[in-house]
């Protein structure tokens, strides 16, 4: 068996993709008590509690509604296998949404639970944030000296942590009351649009929106600043000075 092969099948049987074949079961010798089923188990366990472990760092609000148990054999049920296409493990769990949505379907002690899905991509938002790259910070000087015309022209840009979220629940506030902040108003049902940044390295927040600055800030990059709702206004201008100020725009860009 060449040793691409078997990298290959040894990946596949360790995360539970695949069963070990016979080839690798021939490759794979038994060492002192242990067999060589027992030695790839052993990395099967190892791979498969690192993810576990990924899930409940990326997801602990979620964790804390269902409970630990719950949540651990929800994953595992509901989960063929256990591995991830990237090397690094925080950017492992963003299919946790759509998985909930299923499970939500076929399992009935889900469905007194609607906004679980919501929960999951706030979660997961903030989660991404977190570990985004760091942002340039906005050079005014730069932009104060464009020609008038060409600020107008120019289009904003966000930041790499920013996430401008339409909800169908406002999870914001559940969200909010397991870390530690002001839950705010408890509605619990309506959608909701939300923001999710950072501030310093890991210190990552969630601002309620209200449409009009959900819809702006969702058309920042591809909208220049003069057809931005509001153009040309004073109330647009300030509104731009905070969001700048907040780290929540970080450049711009104009065309050649």
């Amino acid at each position: 068996m060449r040793l691409a092969a078997l990298q290959a099948a040894l990946v596949s049987a360790a995360t539970g993709r695949d069963a070990p074949d016979a080839a690798l079961f021939a490759s794979v010798r038994a060492h002192r008590n242990a067999s060589a089923d027992e030695r790839l188990a052993a990395y099967r366990a190892n791979i498969k509690g690192a993810h576990l472990q990924a899930l409940d760092q990326a997801y602990p609000v979620l964790r804390e509604v269902l409970g630990p148990c719950y949540w651990r054999q929800l994953l595992e049920a509901e989960l063929p296998f256990f591995g991830s296409p990237s090397p690094d493990l925080n950017a492992y769990g963003d299919f946790t949404p759509e998985l909930l949505r299923e499970a939500q379907r076929q399992r009935p002690e889900l469905r007194d639970l609607p906004y679980l899905e919501a929960l999951a991509t706030l979660e997961w938002q903030v989660h991404r944030a977190r570990f985004a790259a760091d942002d340039a910070v906005f050079h005014w000087d730069a932009f104060a000296t464009l020609p008038g015309d060409v600020q107008a022209s120019a289009r904003l840009l966000r930041s790499n942590a920013l996430a401008v979220l339409q909800l169908d629940y406002p999870v914001d506030h559940i969200w909010r009351s397991h870390n530690g902040h002001d839950a705010g108003e408890d509605d619990n049902t309506g959608e909701s649009y939300c923001c999710v940044h950072r501030s310093g390295r890991f210190d990552v927040g969630v601002t309620r929106l209200d449409r009009e600055e959900f819809e702006m800030l969702q058309s920042l990059g591809s909208t220049p600043i003069g057809e931005l709702s509001g153009a040309g206004t004073d109330a647009l201008a300030q509104q731009l000075f905070v969001w700048i100020q907040r780290g929540w725009i970080t450049g711009f860009e104009v065309d050649d």
